[in-house]
């Protein structure tokens, strides 16, 4: 990965492999702080790897999505 000290939101989707819409939404519900330079939005490396690190494991998602799937069902 990259060694940059804060990134902006290029470069953000492009290190954590996710699209601007998604960042976005991330930054508007709060899950992800920022910092403004002007009028360029930066991401701190710190708080992008805070982010990805809150993010559920795969298999919690799958278990998840098999219970919402098994509640539909009866």
């Amino acid at each position: 990965m990259d060694t940059k000290i804060a990134f902006t939101i290029d470069d953000f989707c492009d290190a954590y492999g996710i699209g601007r819409s998604y960042a976005y939404q991330q930054i508007k519900s709060g899950n992800i702080r920022t910092k403004k330079a002007g009028k360029r939005t930066l991401i701190l490396r710190t708080d992008a790897d805070d982010w990805l690190n809150a993010l559920p494991d795969g298999q919690e998602i799958g278990e998840a999505r098999l219970a919402e799937i098994n509640r539909s069902s009866f």
